[in-house]
């Protein structure tokens, strides 16, 4: 991106008054049919914040297909269909480890904490995830409060410190996913490198570049680019997502009630499950931004 580009992405995105009314939840009365006033509240707050919190009216709080046709109304229309996913791309995420996943991929499917991360790293760079709703089926007993940070807040502080933090973690190779081999020694999935952050090209439909972080705290099962600016840049970016995630937004969904992003850094506390409810989580994942076309 051109420097006086990226200049005025900046000058914008820091001109949005980061208030108390991002915690707000909407509510939204019947998620199958989103009224126009719903449609645009959250359209407006993912364009604003990357992100939107809402609640389902009863009798929608698990209701699959309504959960669909909600996400496909807000633009995420081309589904990532991986691990167990249903025929609408919702994939449940309980305490029962998926069979057949990588063992690192294994850990959002237990009852583990899952520290900082964006989804898809693992994905290629070609069809990145741009977008992520989370519903909540059902609650844990205890715990399983999940966190946020818009990756446009940690891009902009890393860039006010120094420049070139951001242009070593733009490199097309700063960070990769080493191959996964089964146990015959047949290849899962190839070696994936790729940018940590990166921008999308403009559509027809939307002026402006979007951010895309890709992004894990993982420290194994992943290589870094080799050069003192990227460890410098590793280190700059670790310390800003703990500054940040000081004032985070962590929250614990009861049923009914999720998260539609565009694929922002995320985190989740460890849980207790009551044995006959355990808790449940609905994801859908997209190759589209929330409210976007697809990228050109």
């Amino acid at each position: 991106m051109h420097s006086s580009t990226l200049r005025r992405w900046i000058d914008s995105r820091r001109e949005r008054d980061i208030e108390d009314s991002i915690r707000t939840i909407i509510d939204i009365s019947n998620p199958a049919q989103p009224t126009d006033a719903e449609r645009k509240a959250i359209l407006h707050r993912c364009d604003r914040f990357n992100f939107a919190l809402y609640r389902f009216a009863p009798p929608y709080t698990a209701d699959r297909c309504a959960l669909d046709r909600f996400a496909h109304a807000l633009g995420l229309v081309r589904r990532d269909f991986s691990l167990d996913a249903d025929a609408f791309g919702i994939v449940s995420v309980r305490n029962t480890p998926a069979a057949g996943a990588p063992a690192g991929e294994m850990i959002p499917f237990t009852d583990r904490a899952l520290n900082w991360h964006s989804d898809g790293y693992y994905h290629p760079c070609e069809r990145p995830i741009r977008s992520i709703a989370m519903h909540c089926e059902r609650p844990a007993a205890s715990g399983g409060e999940n966190g946020f940070i818009d990756p446009d807040r940690l891009f902009i502080a890393l860039h006010d410190h120094d420049p070139s933090l951001v242009e070593a973690l733009m490199h097309p190779q700063a960070m990769s996913v080493p191959a996964v081999f089964d146990e015959k020694g047949r290849c899962l999935r190839p070696c994936r490198s790729g940018p940590v952050f990166s921008f999308s090209t403009p559509s027809s439909a939307d002026s402006r570049p979007r951010l895309s972080m890709r992004y894990t705290s993982r420290t194994r099962s992943i290589r870094w680019r080799d050069t003192p600016s990227i460890a410098e840049a590793r280190i700059a970016l670790r310390k800003t997502i703990d500054t940040l995630a000081r004032d985070a937004l962590m929250i614990r969904f009861e049923a009914g009630e999720g998260i539609i992003c565009n694929n922002i850094l995320h985190c989740r506390s460890a849980f207790i499950d009551e044995a006959a409810s355990p808790r449940t989580l609905l994801r859908i994942r997209s190759f589209d931004a929330v409210g976007g076309a697809p990228d050109s």
